[in-house]
């Protein structure tokens, strides 16, 4: 047998259910890593090394990559909110729903988390080693959204439900 068809053979995951999870892991890490590094150029350059279209760019640039690299597999997913419209439209049973949840979560906590081991000498250069969420040197805002003073939760709700269905929208 030929070394790739080996390889091919070998390297294959026969489960169907194991693959889409794998995927959506994937896509996942692959979605937060490149987002939270956008959002750590911005950051951690005061807005001088990018621009607020840049970070729209740099995000919609994550989102078509994870989604083409997954879509193959499993839907391409790569958000639970996509994955919950898909349960509530009878698309993906309630079971394999909530176990792309945990791979989507997993996915997003890996590819934050190696993001934050490539920006962890530049942030604690930042910010001292003192983490906040608002102020000159907050860097929370890497990592995750944050409402602001002037937002209401029920503006902060409809900004999420808005923004996560334009994720499905074709």
């Amino acid at each position: 047998m030929h070394h790739m068809e080996r390889l091919k053979k070998y390297g294959r995951i026969e489960k169907e259910l194991a693959r889409n999870l794998l995927a959506e892991f994937y896509g996942t890490a692959l979605l937060r890593f490149i987002g939270t590094g956008v959002m750590a150029q911005f950051v951690l350059s005061s807005g001088t090394a990018s621009s607020p279209i840049q970070i729209n760019l740099g995000w919609g640039l994550a989102i078509a990559l994870s989604v083409y690299v997954a879509w193959e597999t499993s839907g391409g997913h790569v958000n639970p909110a996509v994955t919950a419209a898909l349960c509530i439209l009878g698309k993906i049973s309630f079971t394999h729903s909530l176990l792309y949840f945990i791979a989507q979560t997993l996915g997003a906590a890996f590819g934050a988390g190696i993001m934050y081991l490539v920006y962890s000498e530049a942030i604690n250069a930042f910010d001292g080693g003192v983490r906040a969420i608002s102020g000159p040197n907050a860097t929370g805002i890497i990592f995750a959204s944050f409402p602001r003073a002037y937002l209401s939760n029920t503006g902060a709700f409809i900004d999420q439900v808005c923004l996560s269905s334009v994720y499905k929208i074709h």
